[in-house]
């Protein structure tokens, strides 16, 4: 039994000797409470330290494959390096014959790190007994941080912008945003309209259009007490789950799938007739179609400060400037035409602007752009404006366009899967509706 067992053993160890570990690949999402850079120092010290778990002295040399425009690899190569020498050290496994490989190389949407050992001189019964040190790989999507380093791309202006329109096939749209792709397919497109939701593929190329995926019917419900002066949604996006609802009927509703279909939320988080954001719950003003500036906490949240104002629309968020720090924003446009931009304690406010708001840092540079409407009265045309919030606080006005008819819904998105957001706005002219998409530079 002893001679079997033994055998078992050694059978056991020759199988995890001769079964290396197959490399796998993590995406690093740097939180807000600690820079890219130092996320990707912590991941990588981590990994050093594991792979000299397995006793074996290695010196450390660097492979990068740098872009052409990168202004400042050489650095970020240099503050990688450095942390995986340090973590060598602390192991006691720097120098030797074996090597570990930093390799480093970038495009225009991520950075990809990886760890290799490569064996020199083993004595037989390790190469026999023991299982190679795996390969630690991971994957980092640009920020503003790593991009001033590897991909200084141009900012969003005029000249370095693109704008599409498409037709849509339906008016009455009350929000719009996007969704990740199921699998990998690319994001799609969610509409929210008067009685349905609707989810679209878009296609872009020398011209853009839409077409359906599938459509969602709302569900029967209770109304609430008081009725508004026109009917208006919301649509709260986190991660690949969309909450939606419409402020003529109680319940919020889950966009589910196969078969696309909507579900009365169970677990609420707000109070029975408070819309959901990312941070906080906002509930209508009676008899109104805006919200009251008391925002109220989401069940498990930490209570948040109130709104600027009352608002038709609201985006908060932060965003990672080019040396690490974060800036906090929220940007609400109210009843009165205001667009009110607020960055950590300062405020500023610019007259003249309608109901619809869509937000997001299109071109990565650590600024957030603004997608506006104009203030001009229903069947006087439209105006879309782009506004960027400087890191001073201060707005400066990008671009601006006449359209047809009304604009009275904007949002924003990642529309083509690259960590990006893209712009968006649905203008609506004697029946017909127009969806206009704008990028960044690319």
């Amino acid at each position: 039994m002893r001679r079997a067992g033994g055998a078992a053993l050694v059978l056991a160890l020759v199988v995890g000797g001769l079964g290396g570990a197959q490399p796998t690949t993590l995406t690093l999402e740097p939180g807000r409470d600690r820079s890219t850079i130092e996320t990707l120092r912590a991941a990588l010290a981590e990994g050093a330290r594991a792979i000299a778990s397995d006793g074996v002295s290695r010196a450390l040399r660097v492979e990068a494959h740098w872009p052409p425009r990168s202004p400042r690899a050489d650095a970020l190569a240099e503050e990688l390096s450095e942390a995986v020498t340090e973590a060598l050290a602390e192991a006691g496994a720097a120098g030797g014959d074996a090597e570990l490989v930093l390799d480093l190389s970038a495009d225009d949407r991520e950075l990809r790190v990886a760890l290799v050992p490569r064996e020199g001189e083993l004595s037989w019964w390790r190469q026999f007994f023991f299982r190679p040190a795996a390969t630690r790989r991971w994957r980092v999507p640009l920020d503003a941080e790593l991009r001033s380093f590897v991909d200084r791309r141009p900012a969003a202006s005029r000249s370095a912008l693109e704008v599409t329109s498409a037709v849509l096939p339906s008016t009455g749209y009350l929000a719009v945003g996007t969704l990740p792709g199921q699998g990998s397919e690319p994001p799609m497109l969610v509409l929210v309209g008067d009685d349905d939701v609707s989810v679209f593929r878009v296609r872009q190329g020398r011209r853009t259009s839409v077409s359906l995926v599938g459509r969602a019917e709302r569900p029967p419900g209770p109304r609430p007490g008081v009725a508004a002066r026109r009917n208006f949604a919301t649509m709260a996006i986190e991660g690949s789950s969309a909450t939606i609802q419409w402020r003529d009927r109680v319940p919020a509703y889950q966009l589910g799938w196969a078969p696309l279909r909507l579900e009365p939320v169970v677990d609420r988080e707000c109070p029975e007739l408070a819309h959901r954001w990312g941070d906080a719950c906002a509930e209508p003003v009676d008899g109104r179609d805006y919200f009251a500036s008391a925002l109220l906490a989401r069940e498990g949240h930490p209570s948040p400060p109130a709104a600027s104002s009352s608002f038709y629309a609201r985006w908060q968020g932060w965003v990672r400037r080019s040396d690490g720090s974060v800036a906090d924003v929220e940007i609400v446009v109210n009843p009165r035409g205001r667009l009110v931009a607020r960055t950590g304690r300062r405020e500023i406010g610019l007259q003249g602007h309608g109901a619809a708001l869509g937000a997001g840092d299109m071109d990565s540079d650590g600024h957030v752009e603004i997608l506006v409407s104009g203030s001009q009265e229903s069947g006087d045309g439209d105006e879309l404006g782009l506004l960027r919030l400087q890191a001073d606080g201060g707005l400066r006005r990008l671009w601006s366009r006449e359209v047809g008819g009304r604009v009275r819904v904007a949002g924003s998105g990642d529309l083509d899967g690259d960590g990006v957001p893209s712009l968006f706005a649905i203008s609506e002219s004697n029946g017909r509706s127009a969806l206009w998409i704008l990028r960044g530079p690319r």
